[in-house]
């Protein structure tokens, strides 16, 4: 099936996205690959060649991109599927780290739930080691979220830097250097697909 959504989240884009659609003034135009491949690829592309002022030759040379893609182009695709293939490699780790870190966090809240709830009960008091032992277990777990959760920001910030850095040597087009997303130049919408 298809789905089609609008987001400003580029993470989101890049994770769900098969194709893009860029509405801009009245015209649809579709990119194929995801939000990361629109930006590095097209917009450098179309930055090369210098438009007319009414954007015609723009419109154009994405129309006949689009639907003749040269060898250079289908060489260009393959070298940068294999970058995203390298850079999925490469994120895997930090993600599954992401996600126990995630899970273990969850299950400690629910302990912490769990033993705020005993300690909130009046009949926890008549037994005053009880209380005490519940009191040092809730601090425990206290402790352990703090812990997780920094592991979790450590990991998350990991992953971002590593998405960052990893497109600062690839080079999408010949003679330009990628240093990260391009900026917005359109004032249209961006769709995926």
């Amino acid at each position: 099936g298809t789905i089609c959504f609008i987001s400003h989240d580029r993470h989101f884009i890049n994770r769900i996205a098969g194709k893009i659609l860029v509405a801009d003034k009245g015209t649809v135009h579709v990119f194929p690959g995801n939000y990361q491949d629109y930006q590095s690829i097209w917009k450098k592309r179309l930055d090369v060649s210098s438009p007319s002022q009414d954007g015609n030759d723009l419109k154009q040379g994405m129309t006949e991109s689009i639907e003749a893609p040269s060898r250079k182009a289908q060489n260009q695709k393959r070298l940068e599927a294999q970058w995203r293939n390298e850079l999925y490699r490469l994120k895997a780790p930090l993600q599954e780290r992401i996600t126990r870190l995630e899970s273990l966090a969850e299950e400690a809240q629910r302990q912490l739930q769990d033993l705020g709830d005993r300690l909130a009960d009046p009949k926890t008091y008549q037994e005053g080691s009880l209380a005490q032992e519940l009191q040092l277990e809730y601090h425990r777990c206290q402790e352990r979220i703090r812990q997780l959760t920094e592991q979790w920001e450590d990991a998350s910030l990991a992953l971002e830097e590593l998405e960052r850095d990893f497109w600062k040597d690839k080079d999408p087009v010949p003679g330009q250097v990628n240093n990260g997303p391009v900026s917005e130049r359109h004032s249209g919408v961006v769709a995926g697909c």
